[in-house]
């Protein structure tokens, strides 16, 4: 994450069950952005306030789905570690 130097990174295309290409997104909140601007011994203007940005302050994952023909809605949970979110359904 230190060499995206605060732009967004993108996975190789992933198969996740039927669906072909298949990416996660990271892109970094300001908050991020600035430490790693800061850490390379450039000086930042302003501190970054909580509700300051116009995004999530530390990052946000996506997924992206690429082209997968006739659109069907998608069911699924999030997992990380042994924490469940979900069911999330998207069109």
């Amino acid at each position: 994450l230190k060499t995206s130097a605060g732009f967004a990174l993108v996975s190789p295309p992933l198969q996740v069950g039927e669906i072909p290409d298949v990416r996660l997104h990271f892109a970094p909140g300001e908050a991020w952005a600035q430490s790693m601007r800061s850490r390379k011994g450039k000086k930042t203007e302003q501190k970054v306030e909580h509700g300051a940005a116009s995004g999530p302050m530390k990052g946000s994952l996506r997924l992206k789905i690429g082209d997968c023909g006739d659109a069907m809605p998608l069911k699924f949970n999030l997992f990380v570690g042994d924490v469940r979110q979900g069911p999330f359904e998207c069109n």
